[in-house]
């Protein structure tokens, strides 16, 4: 008890994590393997700490979203930390709604990602979705989510949710011509601001586009192959 007197009494919950080993996770709590284009669901209770996990290689993108859903505290602040698989920090970041670590692999093995409330005195709660993005790996399209296998002059409709991440994929021959366009529609939230990434074949960043109402890019394909976009908000705060 730190109260003044230390006279104080109450039940608590001590939790520590180990990034050297597989953690246990509790029956009541959320974590383990992390797939490619999944939504993962959670909540953080008071003081807790859900520790995930993902495989990659050096070289391979990866961006990982922690978004809060509903029904948390006034002041419940995602907070995000990634740990490479010697266990040395990635990036860290805190916000709002949601927080945003993205990076370019530079070890073999698994990556830990530990997500919590990052407010002051870290003691509000929140429901969550921890999203993860990479190339040139398989990926997952949820059934209440969106993208796949773009046809050259369809129009592919979709809707990002807070800290959303659609995942896209266009093939292209070398030195193709490629014009890609990605535009918000009516239902937009205010600042909604379209952003994509674009990876060739081999995970390389191609390029990013973002816009206020509209995103674009045009590039010639320099690879034959299956082509990455990565869909997102890129408002500040990444929460539109």
């Amino acid at each position: 008890d730190g109260a003044s007197g230390f006279a104080e009494t109450g039940d608590y919950k001590l939790r520590l994590l180990d990034l050297s080993k597989e953690s246990e996770i509790p029956h009541d709590d959320e974590g383990g393997p992390m797939s490619n284009g999944v939504n993962h669901p959670g909540k953080v209770n008071v003081g807790d700490l859900d520790i995930w996990n993902f495989s990659s290689s050096p070289g391979e993108p990866v961006i990982i979203r922690f978004a809060e859903t509903t029904d948390g505290t006034a002041w419940f602040t995602p907070r995000l930390v990634v740990y490479a698989p010697d266990q040395s920090v990635v990036g860290i970041h805190s916000g709002s709604s949601v927080a945003q670590v993205a990076f370019v692999a530079e070890q073999e093995g698994t990556y830990q990602v530990v997500v919590g409330d990052g407010a002051s005195g870290v003691a509000e709660t929140g429901n969550y979705s921890l999203r993860l993005a990479t190339s040139p790996d398989d990926y997952t399209i949820p059934d209440d989510d969106e993208g796949g296998d773009m046809v050259f002059g369809d129009d592919h409709l979709g809707s990002i949710k807070r800290g959303d991440l659609d995942i896209w994929t266009l093939h292209a021959t070398t030195s193709e011509r490629v014009i890609v366009r990605l535009a918000e529609n009516d239902d937009a939230t205010a600042w909604f601001t379209p952003f994509f990434w674009l990876y060739d074949p081999d995970g390389t960043l191609v390029d990013t586009a973002a816009g206020s109402a509209t995103a674009g890019l045009e590039f010639t394909a320099t690879q034959t192959g299956p082509y990455r976009l990565i869909v997102a908000d890129g408002a500040s705060g990444f929460a539109e």
